[in-house]
Parts: C-alpha cells; structure tokens; sequence
C-alpha cells in the first residue's frame, strides 16, 4: 500500500508555478509557433527527495555512442527498488551540462514525474522580426489547482488556516487563503489536479479533442544503425542520414519491444512504432498507429 501510494505521488501533477515554457522552434519570424511546457532538473529532484526521500534515491550517468544515459533508481517503502533509464537531448547552450539534466528529466518522466506536461494541449504564441517569442510579455496559460485529499508519504498534514476555520463557523467575512505555493502544497499532504484547458491553435487550425500523448504511432522506412540486442535503447534514423541526425530510442517507448522486436540486425530498414510523445520530442514524422 505504501508503495503505490509513493508511485501516485510521483504521478502528481507539477505546480503551475514551476511549470517553464520554449518555443519549439527559432527559424519562423513573425508567425506562430507551438510553445513547450517543462520543468528544470531542480525541481525534478525536489520531488524525488520529498516523495522518494534523498537517501531512496540515486541516479547514474553513462555514455553510450555519443549520447548522454541516465539511470534513476528509486526504493520504495517495501525496499523494492526499481531501475529505469533514458538519453539526454544537446541544448543549444553547454551541451554536455544540457544533456546531462536532460537525461534526468527524461528518465523521471518514465517514474510519472512531470508527465501531465504531455497532456496540457497545444499552445501557441507569435514571433517577432527575429524569430523570438517574448516570454515577458506572452501570456501563460494557467490551469486552476483544484485540492484533492491524498495521503503523501513523508509529510505531515497541514494545520486548517485561518480562512477555512472562519468558514466552517459561518463567519461570512473570513479573507481567503492566498494561491498554494509549490512549497505548501508539498507540505500540506494535498495532490492537486488540473481544471483541463481548451487547447489553443492557430487561427484556421485544428485542435486535438482528446489527451493521445500516450498512444503508439508508426514512424516509417527507419534504419537501426546499432546492434539490436546489445542495450536498452537502439539507434535510429532516416536512410543514409549522418551521425548527427541518428536518435538513440528507449526500448521502453517501443511498442511490445520484447515479443515482437522492430529490427533483427544492424542496417535493417522497416517501421517503427513508437510512442506519440516521444516521436514529437525528436522531430519524427509519423502516422497513428
């Protein structure tokens, strides 16, 4: 019991003050472009130490043809510990530091931490002359925090406010709490959930009317550059493509990958299906499974 109660409370939804934004794409002056919701490696790592506890914990670093791995191992209450692993993408600025933190953020998605980001819907926001989006001046989208009762472990229940006791006596001039900060949501034992928000297009295109973020689509004429069997995760990419363009894809975001593998060798060329999110984050052209 206590060990799923961790696994929900990795599961919870990420504050909307700790929720960051970016612009999927620079090279679209003056036009719009799809705005990406995440979260910083700090905050990652928070949760593990509040949920998980600091000493339940730990995270490992290796490379693998060029790319940066992670391996989140987290213990739960019953001392079972589970492994999981994923890559790291390069950022623009500090490469290896930027792939490095990707790399946890990554892996901690596969625990449920910061997953809901997948499902908030499409966004967008208008470029400058540059290509840029003016993160001071564009407005956010927010989601109402809706408080639902559930029992963290490692926390302590908050003490009613002040507020709430002036109302439960009928005093109909109690001020209200103000917004929950990251901080006292954390310690006050309380899950929230999001109020879902319309998604937002551009004018003249179409919305999704439904979360499939988790759903498997099919990437075509893929070739697998590595040995299919050697590791968790197999190397990919177009036809000819260079080492660059190749992307080291998680054998957990393949579809029934143990019975029915895509590739049996190195340089077999075929299709792959993959999850929606995963293909989105690497730039794949795909079609639903």
């Amino acid at each position: 019991m206590e060990d799923i109660k961790v696994i929900e409370a990795l599961h919870n939804p990420v504050p909307p003050d700790e929720v960051k934004w970016r612009q999927a794409r620079y090279d679209k002056p003056n036009g719009y472009v799809r705005m990406l919701a995440y979260v910083d490696a700090r905050y990652v790592m928070d949760v593990l130490d509040n949920v998980v506890g600091s000493e339940n914990w730990q995270n490992e670093y290796m490379e693998i043809k060029g790319r940066i791995f992670c391996k989140l191992t987290i213990q739960l209450p019953s001392g079972k510990t589970v492994s999981k692993m994923d890559c790291g993408a390069e950022t623009d600025i500090e490469a290896e530091k930027g792939a490095v933190s990707d790399a946890l953020k990554r892996v901690a998605v596969l625990f449920g931490v910061g997953r809901d980001l997948y499902s908030m819907g499409d966004h967008f926001a208008v470029t400058n002359d540059r290509g840029y989006v003016d993160l001071n001046t564009w407005e956010t989208p927010r989601s109402e925090v809706i408080p639902e009762k559930v029992q963290l472990p490692r926390t302590k229940a908050k003490e009613p406010t002040t507020s709430a006791l002036a109302k439960s006596q009928g005093d109909e001039t109690a001020v209200e709490s103000p917004p929950p900060t990251t901080e006292s949501i954390i310690a006050s034992g309380v899950k929230p959930s999001y109020k879902p928000l319309p998604p937002q297009s551009p004018p003249g295109q179409p919305t999704e009317s439904e979360d499939d973020s988790e759903a498997f689509v099919t990437v075509p004429n893929m070739v697998c550059y590595s040995d299919p069997g050697s590791h968790k995760a197999i190397l990919i990419g177009e036809p000819g493509c260079g080492e660059k363009e190749r992307i080291w894809l998680p054998k957990s975001q393949i579809e029934d990958c143990l019975n029915s593998p895509p590739f049996e060798n190195k340089n077999d060329v075929g299709p792959i299906s993959i999850t929606k999110w995963w293909a989105e984050k690497n730039g794949l052209s795909y079609v639903p499974f």
